[in-house]
């Protein structure tokens, strides 16, 4: 079974600072867990918003998702999923949506 599908304003792992889920696609959508509005799915190389990171001793930085799927793409990159990791020594994927999974 794979791994929860991650979205446009799904959280991450804090870091120094909380951040969620930014990039994304603009034309592969679904429907947002708690709202129920249409968002993008985030991808591999879609970036989270500005947080403060450890690894800068808790400067500003933004970071892509750095793996993703390998057997499910969107837009020709890796679907983002929950635990994928975000950005060189970042942190994770933290939330995905409930009944959306790809291996």
């Amino acid at each position: 079974m794979g791994r929860a599908v991650t979205f446009k304003g799904a959280n991450d792992l804090p870091d120094c600072s909380g951040m969620v889920r930014f990039g994304a696609s603009i034309n592969v959508k679904m429907k947002h867990p708690i709202t129920g509005t249409p968002t993008g799915v985030s991808r591999q190389f879609d970036f989270n918003t500005p947080h403060r990171a450890l690894a800068l001793k808790c400067g500003f930085h933004a970071a892509a998702i750095t793996t993703g799927s390998l057997k499910v793409k969107v837009n020709g990159r890796g679907c983002g999923r929950m635990f994928d990791s975000v950005g060189p020594g970042c942190t994770f994927v933290a939330q995905g949506h409930p009944k959306v999974f790809a291996g």
